[in-house]
């Protein structure tokens, strides 16, 4: 080891951890607000179309899918310095429009999905 080789003392190590979680953990939210997050509520839907358009544990799963996006978002910008899809940084008005846009999608995509399935049976 090279004792002239600049050093890390531990106070610095951890103080760059947690910024550094908080990031990873930002970028994974982000991932799923944004693309896994739409991709299980629309699964949920399809099973839902495919199940007839009977109300199931499958409406119930729906909604908690559809919810938790809205739960990451907020956790996102609130908590974890979020950002838009664009790459800015969000605000909390961001988060209301987003909600907004998650609850109306969810209650057509819902309504369809139940209409769908009266007519596929």
């Amino acid at each position: 080891m090279n004792d002239n080789a600049p050093r890390q003392s531990a106070p610095e190590r951890r103080q760059e951890e947690p910024h550094d979680r908080h990031e990873a953990t930002g970028c994974l939210l982000r991932l799923y607000w944004m693309l896994l997050g739409n991709a299980l509520v629309a699964l949920f839907a399809y099973r839902i179309a495919e199940r007839g358009g009977t109300i199931t544990a499958l409406d119930v799963f729906f909604w908690l899918g559809a919810a938790s996006l809205v739960i990451a978002r907020y956790v996102d910008v609130r908590f974890l310095g979020g950002k838009t899809a664009e790459g800015e940084p969000a605000t909390m008005k961001h988060w209301q429009r987003y909600s907004l846009h998650v609850l109306a999608l969810s209650v057509v995509l819902w309504l369809v999905v139940h209409g769908l399935g009266y007519f596929i049976r």
